[in-house]
């Protein structure tokens, strides 16, 4: 236990619980947090900024919020003056374990945004396998069905057959395969999400569902780097083979215009004779 003089009372001080023995103090002091319940007319740092009209909002173990003349305030004790730190119970061991944790926390939050901006990525992307079926080549199984390795192509329409299990079968899930069936040819991007077992064999498992694959890794952030790079790559190729079908396009564009504007010339060379002729 702890007793603290104040200006008008004496506090008891146990742990993070405050006794105020008498009421209408001006300061109620705790192990972690001081509340000013009266204003403190003025502070200035010492960098020279000076703040009129203050009244303390919370005191933390490094920085003191307060409202001013012109608004709110956020000032960190090294900015104080030494009288100010007094006043308001800094010390520097708690204000450092405090910029720690809140820097550690920040780091936590600004890696959770990354992770979950880089799964949105992977989702939007959606691309890492095609499948392709023709009308009764698979086998139903659960929420989908049974492919084979032919069936497995990549980005380029190499058939993936090394992304299937040792038989040559991978699990589509996800797929509603009763409306599949009445169509003749059937395809979607498809993106791996474990193993499944089906007659004794462990299969790859692949989704048709981005939703399902983005669960999947999402608890993983080596994985969802991975895809992310992948991802990232995949766009890269695909940002420069835009570039260079652009870059076709506009020089067949200049072609063709550079050919009208020599056939238009011809024409009117021409038209320029016959008029001459018709005229002797």
């Amino acid at each position: 236990m702890v007793s603290i003089a104040c200006k008008k009372g004496t506090a008891i001080v146990l742990g993070a619980l405050s006794i105020v023995l008498l009421t209408n103090a001006d300061e109620v002091v705790t192990d972690t947090v001081v509340t000013i319940t009266n204003a403190t007319a003025r502070i200035q740092t010492l960098g020279g900024v000076v703040y009129d009209g203050v009244k303390i909002k919370r005191v933390d173990a490094d920085k003191i919020v307060f409202a001013h003349s012109k608004g709110l305030a956020t000032v960190a004790f090294e900015e104080l003056p030494n009288e100010l730190r007094a006043k308001y119970g800094y010390s520097k061991d708690k204000a450092a374990a405090a910029k720690k944790d809140r820097e550690l926390a920040e780091s936590l939050i600004r890696e959770r945004r990354a992770l979950a901006s880089k799964l949105e990525t992977i989702k939007r992307a959606l691309l890492l396998m095609k499948v392709k079926k023709t009308y009764g080549s698979h086998i139903p199984h659960k929420n989908g069905f049974i492919a084979t390795s032919e069936q497995l192509y990549d980005e380029e329409g190499v058939p993936s057959g090394g992304n299937t299990s040792k038989s040559g079968l991978a699990y589509i899930s996800e797929v509603d395969v009763r409306s599949m069936a009445q169509e003749e040819d059937w395809s979607a991007f498809v993106a791996p999400v474990g193993l499944e077992v089906f007659n004794g064999k462990r299969l790859r498992q692949y989704t048709a569902n981005p939703a399902e694959f983005i669960k999947s890794i999402s608890g993983n952030p080596t994985t969802v780097e991975r895809y992310y790079q992948s991802v990232k790559r995949n766009y890269e190729v695909h940002k420069a083979r835009t570039s260079a079908m652009q870059r076709d396009r506009q020089r067949r564009e200049a072609e063709e215009k550079s050919r009208r504007h020599a056939e238009s010339l011809e024409r009117q060379m021409e038209n320029s004779f016959d008029r001459l002729n018709r005229g002797f």
